[in-house]
């Protein structure tokens, strides 16, 4: 479904009779997983606490990638830089560097690939 920002034309015209968030947000269901966010590290990436994504554990991170990082034995989801000279992650605001080296505990445990944002949650 394409929607227009401010509902320009007939919104009955623009509504699809299924959309299957499976079919297009998870390209590798053996490998995919969805992880609920916790904390505010990475808002200015648009991730916020509370939201859901969607990581694959089959992708090789790259530079510019949100990964989930086991950091001392915790889950952490940070953003990776590779350059010709270091490898990093950050959160997004850049409040918190931590270089990788030989010395780094560190394991990439999947790559983000997509966000789910909930505005309203009726429980």
């Amino acid at each position: 479904m394409a929607l227009p920002k401010g509902f320009a034309g007939s919104f009955d015209d623009q509504v699809s009779s299924s959309l299957d968030l499976n079919q297009l947000l998870v390209h590798s269901p053996a490998s995919t997983y969805f992880m609920r966010v916790h904390g505010e590290g990475l808002i200015s990436e648009g991730s916020d606490d509370g939201d859901i994504v969607i990581v694959d554990r089959a992708l090789q991170p790259s530079d510019g990638d949100l990964v989930v990082a086991v950091l001392g034995g915790e889950l952490s989801l940070k953003q990776l830089h590779i350059n010709k000279s270091a490898r990093s992650l950050s959160s997004r605001s850049g409040s918190e560097i931590i270089p990788i080296n030989d010395e780094t505990d560190i394991e990439f445990w999947g790559v983000v690939t997509a966000s789910i944002k909930q505005f309203r949650s009726d429980k």
